[in-house]
């Protein structure tokens, strides 16, 4: 199992975790075979939400991967463009099973310290079993 932890904004991740998001987008590379995801959301939330299963990582142009995923992003055609202007490929992170957290937790839980990574950083079994411990329902997946 490879999990991952990975801030996205309030709005999104909220989305992600309430089932209306079904793909995270992302500009940077990500790693290939990661399992699961561990949602923080960022400032000011600053808390982990929960977790999803990635049930597929598809990596194309920005444009293959709006007309392919465009309605499931919880995102205007816009703000995708001004998101990706620039970027030849794009990443689009299928979600999964979600699991939420009834209480968000902080990144000091973890034994992370307070400060978020830029784009993701790699869990261990004890820090993610930690989450799994905390979990509360499951959401249908895409």
């Amino acid at each position: 199992m490879r999990i991952v932890l990975l801030p996205v904004k309030p709005r999104f991740a909220q989305a992600l975790m309430d089932g209306s998001k079904k793909v995270e987008y992302r500009k940077a590379p990500f790693p290939d075979h990661v399992t699961n995801v561990v949602v923080y959301a960022s400032s000011p939330s600053q808390r982990i939400l929960g977790y999803f299963g990635v049930h597929e990582i598809v990596r194309d142009s920005p444009d293959r991967i709006w007309r392919k995923y465009g309605g499931f992003g919880c995102i205007s055609r816009q703000e995708y463009a001004a998101y990706y202007d620039g970027v030849a490929k794009a990443v689009a992170l299928v979600v999964g099973t979600v699991w939420t957290l009834p209480k968000p937790l902080p990144l000091s839980s973890l034994g992370m310290g307070h400060r978020a990574p830029q784009s993701y950083a790699y869990l261990n079994a004890a820090e993610f079993e930690t989450i799994r411990c905390n979990r509360h329902h499951a959401a249908q997946p895409f």
